[in-house]
């Protein structure tokens, strides 16, 4: 008995040492959550990128960390975390509505799409693929249906029609996925001529404004905003698929 009773303060310890080794993070989205409720985003912004860190990308996550961002003024990183969280929901109007917000405040409006545009986002990238496979099955059963001449001229049209859809969808996916190499401007900053930073001034590349990463040189990199081009830190710029991005299933 008195064994026992001498291992209850060690017992007591252990756990008190595991709580203090766990302390804040044990739960970095509580956190994060707990925070943005008390007003400091700042704080919230720091838990929800360490989820991030740790667990990958969640929509959810990097939807309240666009708002602990657009919460301490920082623009580009809140559009960057809302154009994350838009690639993992498509079709998330909240998202949409911040991201739209938050741009026009920055005053980086994106340009209006195009009747086109707009008919082929209907669907996200995973949806149109989907939609280009159904394509496929369909060309194989036409192609199956000739080479056993059954219904030859059914065949044929399913041949055809399959062809169609999966050169139409396959396309629309292609052409609605974030491209690697878009980025967003995370802090305002001079691009310049070349990549030096004492190099003649290009135009000023605002906090939220996306742009197209062409190359690579040093410490800096070339990016392309429409007509505009110019030499840019590679700590002012991120892209919005990163080259090691993890995707967890929220």
């Amino acid at each position: 008995m008195s064994n026992r009773r001498l291992l209850i303060p060690f017992a007591v310890l252990a756990l008190a040492a595991g709580a203090a080794t766990a302390g804040p993070g044990v739960d970095p989205v509580a956190d994060g959550n707990t925070a943005a409720a008390a007003g400091n985003h700042a704080a919230a912004a720091i838990a929800f990128e360490r989820s991030i860190s740790r667990d990958g990308w969640a929509a959810g996550t990097l939807f309240d960390l666009g708002n602990a961002y657009a919460g301490v003024n920082q623009p580009g990183r809140a559009i960057l975390a809302y154009e994350r969280a838009l690639i993992l929901a498509p079709h998330d109007a909240a998202i949409a509505a911040n991201l739209a917000r938050v741009r026009e405040t920055a005053g980086v409006v994106a340009p209006e799409p195009s009747r086109f545009e707009r008919a082929v986002a209907t669907l996200d990238s995973d949806e149109w693929s989907w939609i280009a496979l159904a394509g496929g099955v369909l060309a194989c059963c036409g192609l199956v249906g000739r080479a056993w001449g059954y219904r030859r001229g059914s065949a044929r049209s399913a041949l055809i029609a399959g062809a169609m859809v999966v050169v139409a969808a396959g396309a629309a996916a292609i052409y609605v996925a974030t491209p690697g190499d878009s980025a967003v401007i995370t802090t305002t900053e001079v691009a310049r001529i070349s990549p030096f930073a004492q190099a003649e001034a290009a135009f000023t590349a605002p906090a939220g404004e996306t742009v197209q990463i062409e190359r690579r040189h040093g410490d800096f990199v070339y990016v392309r905003d429409g007509d505009r081009s110019g030499w840019l830190p590679r700590t002012t710029v991120e892209r919005v698929i990163p080259h090691d991005r993890r995707t967890s299933g929220a």
